[in-house]
């Protein structure tokens, strides 16, 4: 799977705009949204929401520049599933630099082999899931770090631009 088919499956863009200006707030309402489109099961929903706020007890997934990659493993879910979310007040998502997120790139990965591994990425067994993980996240860092995603951040704030094509 590609980015875009983690985050656009069937090539449909769809981008949440966060009413929520809170962490947890913001979280479950992302994983409503996943629900409510059907790439999260209602029973799998608690469980997706209680591994997300888990990992950010852990540290928090506000990487800075307005950017949090919120994301847990759970064996509650078959395939890697993503969403891009948009706040233009800002979430208080306890970020490194202690500025407010306004781009949320949730990734929820399966504990165990996995259905959708990245494997347009992967250089190793694309049913390693630790391994998808971990280079979804890798990916995620390096599309953060483009022009076409710095040019969508600079505009996250004043308008609803569509979302930049991971490809």
């Amino acid at each position: 799977m590609t980015l875009n088919e983690i985050f656009f499956p069937g090539g449909k863009q769809h981008i949440l705009r966060l009413k929520s200006t809170t962490m947890e707030a913001s979280v479950k309402e992302m994983v409503d949204a996943l629900q409510h489109s059907n790439r999260l099961k209602t029973e799998t929903a608690p469980v997706a929401l209680k591994a997300l706020l888990d990992r950010e007890q852990v540290s928090s997934t506000g990487i800075g520049n307005g950017i949090a990659i919120p994301h847990a493993r759970t064996d509650a879910i078959p395939e890697i599933v993503g969403l891009v979310a948009v706040s233009k007040a800002g979430v208080e998502f306890h970020s490194i630099d202690g500025q407010p997120v306004h781009v949320a790139l949730l990734v929820l990965s399966p504990r165990s082999g996995s259905k959708g591994s990245l494997t347009t990425v992967l250089p190793k067994d694309p049913k390693d899931s630790p391994a998808a993980h971990l280079n979804t996240l890798a990916e995620i860092a390096r599309y953060v770090r483009t022009e076409k995603f710095q040019d969508f951040m600079r505009r996250v704030k004043e308008d609803d631009s569509n979302f930049p094509d991971f490809a």
